[in-house]
């Protein structure tokens, strides 16, 4: 399935450890080793986010995650304002 941009969702920042990614009024810090498929990922491939809310994608990486199985694995950094 393609998705337009969405620009309440992207990739803010990447670590050694992990990467924070904004999802509209909310952001979550990903470590790799809760999201291990992101490890070997380039910068541009893990900031290359697709989809909605309930439905993330990154078309290089073949990662597609709903809603549930993110959340469950993310830690909440904290919640902004969704623009």
């Amino acid at each position: 399935m393609k998705y337009r941009p969405n620009r309440n969702i992207r990739v803010t920042s990447i670590t050694h450890d992990g990467f924070w990614i904004t999802i509209c009024a909310t952001e979550y810090y990903c470590t790799f080793e809760k999201f291990p498929w992101f490890r070997n990922g380039t910068e541009e491939q893990i900031k290359d986010v697709q989809g909605d809310v309930t439905h993330l994608f990154w078309d290089e990486l073949d990662i597609d995650l709903n809603e549930d199985s993110f959340k469950r694995k993310a830690s909440v950094v904290r919640p902004i304002a969704c623009s």
